[in-house]
């Protein structure tokens, strides 16, 4: 593969020792990952105090990682459109669910004006089955 490449497909990236250990992350002795972009070395130079690599950008393999870390995101929940659509989701559920505080608020009203039956309850009504038959209105 590496002898089928131009001149000018390559890229020559050079370091300091101490920056090539920092900012390279190696998957193997001949490929890197380096600002997001995965490199495939065709020839390498390392001195006591710098590292110069002749590189291939592999784009292929950039894209391929770039779509399987935004896969594991989503899976995660670390994703952003995921986290508004939870959010979203959330929202929705309260406003269609009562919620135990306006339950009590609406308790004292009721049993003033007499309008308490025997099916109001204080519970929260997703946690009770419907009853059967149906009641009665008071």
């Amino acid at each position: 593969m590496i002898s089928g490449l131009k001149e000018g497909e390559l890229v020559t990236l050079s370091f300091s020792t101490q920056e090539a250990e920092a900012k390279l992350d190696w998957e193997h002795s001949k490929e890197f990952e380096y600002n997001g972009q995965m490199y495939d070395v065709v020839e390498s130079k390392i001195t006591a105090d710098s590292a110069v690599y002749v590189c291939w950008p592999d784009d292929d393999e950039t894209l391929l990682n770039k779509q399987l870390k935004g896969i594991v995101a989503v899976a995660l929940g670390h994703h952003q459109k995921s986290k508004e659509s939870r959010k979203n989701l959330i929202s929705f559920f309260k406003s269609v669910y009562c919620q135990d505080i306006e339950i009590q608020r609406i308790a004292p009203m009721a049993r003033a004006t007499g309008l308490l039956c025997e099916y109001f309850t204080f519970e929260p009504l997703w946690l009770k089955s419907p009853p059967s038959p149906p009641p009665e209105y008071c």
